[in-house]
């Protein structure tokens, strides 16, 4: 698709997995937090989210 990271958004649940992932590769974030995992909160700044939602829904106003 030829995209760059700086245009690509990752939406995950898992701070440790999808948030990081994204971080390191340069895509902008959104941490879903909900279910199970939203307990786990971020251990260092590459874990950290750009934005945090709530609802699924909401990734609308991040992308």
């Amino acid at each position: 698709m030829d995209l760059q990271p700086q245009n690509v958004a990752v939406v995950g649940d898992r701070v440790v997995g999808e948030i990081y992932i994204g971080n390191v590769l340069g895509m902008k974030t959104i941490w879903y937090k909900s279910g199970k995992f939203s307990i786990v909160l971020p251990e260092n700044h590459i874990q950290e989210p750009d934005h945090i939602i709530m609802e699924l829904k909401d990734t609308i106003n991040y992308i």
